[in-house]
């Protein structure tokens, strides 16, 4: 019987260290440095997949206009 409710105990602790954990505070100075980091990268992101895009249809009228040519 007191094993049970010492294990009891033990399962409340854990689960109340949880949720105190999933609910701190979300403003915290790291987090909101990693997600200002992670917007800049996919700003980053965006903009070289358009890059790309741009380099690939350049290469494309390259290709093209040296069909054409010979």
């Amino acid at each position: 019987m007191k094993k049970s409710i010492f294990y009891s105990l033990i399962c409340m602790l854990l689960y109340s260290m949880i949720i105190i954990s999933c609910n701190s505070k979300p403003n915290e100075p790291e987090i909101a440095e990693m997600e200002l980091t992670q917007d800049s990268l996919k700003l980053t992101d965006k903009k070289v997949t358009e890059d790309i895009r741009k380099i690939q249809k350049s290469m494309k009228e390259l290709d093209k206009k040296f069909e054409t040519n010979n």
